[in-house]
Formats: structure tokens, sequence, C-alpha cells
């Protein structure tokens, strides 16, 4: 549960909090990220479509441990496809929209590439960049890696 400054449990939180996803297979490598609002931000490895096709999923709760517009039951889809998108990472934006980053199976490549988007607390997704993260998300940037 989410817990404020003094230890006591947030007003609107259970005990054991909101479940964030509840859908099939495995959700692993989970990340967290908090808004301004004193809401959370998650990213998350989803295997839902199947064992061998992980994707990136992302959920947003507002500080009161409900679901945010926007974002569906068991989170929102936000690097889905038939290519393997594996190890979000997540950061706290200041205001606003959270920068997701993952690395993305690329055929081209003949290995991993990183790709990122960011998402407003409506879960809308702002434009996808591919390749090199811009130098807004430093933190984020990660290596492309060969299978």
């Amino acid at each position: 549960p989410r817990l404020t400054a003094r230890g006591a449990r947030s007003a609107g939180w259970t005990a054991n909090g909101p479940p964030v996803c509840t859908a099939a297979n495995a959700q692993t490598d989970v990340h967290v990220g908090r808004d301004a609002g004193g809401g959370l931000f998650f990213a998350w490895d989803d295997q839902r479509s199947g064992t061998d096709n992980d994707d990136i999923y992302a959920m947003a709760l507002a500080s009161n441990g409900q679901r945010r517009a926007g974002f569906p039951v068991n989170g929102l889809a936000v690097a889905p496809g038939a290519t393997t998108q594996i190890q979000p990472a997540i950061a706290s934006p200041p205001a606003g929209a959270a920068p997701i980053a993952w690395s993305e199976l690329s055929a081209a490549l003949h290995g991993f590439s990183t790709a990122a988007a960011r998402f407003s607390p409506p879960g809308l997704p702002h434009p996808r960049v591919y390749g090199t993260l811009p130098a807004a998300f430093p933190i984020l940037q990660k290596h492309s890696r060969k299978q």
C-alpha cells in the first residue's frame, strides 16, 4: 500500500494495495515511478500473448490507489507486437508524461535495439522514439546487444 510520511496507509489504498495486473502468464521485471500528483506509474515485461512473445505494458494509479483514466484493467500495451520487447525502464516525471524505455528485438540489427515512449496520466502515448534515446533521458539509455 501507499504510505504517508507518518507511516499510515494513504486514503483509498487497501492493506495489500490494488492489483496492477492479473492477466494470464507471467508479468515480470516490474519498474515503478511516481508522478507529481503522488500517483504511481508501472512498466513491466508481459507474456500474456504467449511465453515466447514478451511485450511491454504500463499502468498508472492515482494517489488514492485508483486506476487512472485511459489505462485499461491489466495495463496499457506500450510495446505489443510479434517481436520480443524486454527490459522496461521508467523514470519519475516532474509533471505530465512518464518516459518508458525498453529493449526490442530487431531482425534488421540482428539483436536488440532501444525504443522509448512517453505516456501521460490519461494513458495517451506521445510519439515513439527508436534508436538512441534523446538527451533528455540519459539515465534510461541502454546499449544494443547481440543475441
